[in-house]
């Protein structure tokens, strides 16, 4: 994934959706999912929000202390367990966009 800046931490934001009438599966699994995240060493932020008036669109905003979090984020068992869970509700993969370091003005 790639270094980090020293001192800049990473931000990402996932684009999910859900299959029609399966928002509140996401909303579960997360729920389930997020105090093991929380609790991985340089995870700063899991955070997930419901796009309102699309009950089956969600954002997840996540931050971590480096690249090197992220990759262990991402091989841990607890994710790699999601997986399959995730794709029984969701429309497709998740869109991963992970931001640059804040512009500022």
């Amino acid at each position: 994934m790639g270094g980090s800046v020293a001192g800049v931490t990473l931000h990402l934001v996932v684009l999910l959706t859900t299959r029609p009438g399966l928002g509140h599966r996401q909303v579960e699994a997360f729920t389930r999912l997020a105090p093991v995240v929380r609790a991985e060493v340089g995870c700063l932020r899991y955070d997930l929000h419901p796009v309102e008036g699309e009950p089956d669109r969600f954002v997840l905003l996540e931050e971590w202390e480096s690249a090197a979090h992220l990759a262990a984020h991402a091989a841990s068992p607890h994710m790699r367990e999601a997986g399959p869970e995730a794709a029984e509700f969701r429309a497709g993969p998740a869109e991963l966009l992970r931001l640059g370091p804040a512009v500022t003005g």
